[in-house]
């Protein structure tokens, strides 16, 4: 495991939640659908990382969330 890009991974997830939070602040779903395309793009480049590291627990883990971003951002947020 490659242990010097572990804190990259957890800044793309990190960074991945404060958008997901602010997607709540945009409006209309032009606004949020530009902030739901950001996150999607940084828990992809996040699982990429992850499967690369050999992180499979982690790889399960961020597709997870990712489902659960995209089914709230379907029902709430268009």
């Amino acid at each position: 495991m490659k242990n010097n890009e572990l804190p990259h991974l957890n800044r793309l997830k990190a960074r991945a939640e404060e958008i997901y939070e602010e997607m709540y602040e945009a409006s209309g779903p032009v606004g949020s659908g530009a902030y739901f395309s950001e996150v999607k793009e940084l828990l992809f480049e996040a699982v990429n990382l992850a499967k690369k590291m050999g992180l499979e627990d982690e790889v399960r883990d961020i597709n997870k969330r990712l489902d659960h971003i995209k089914k709230v951002f379907e029902s709430q947020m268009q």
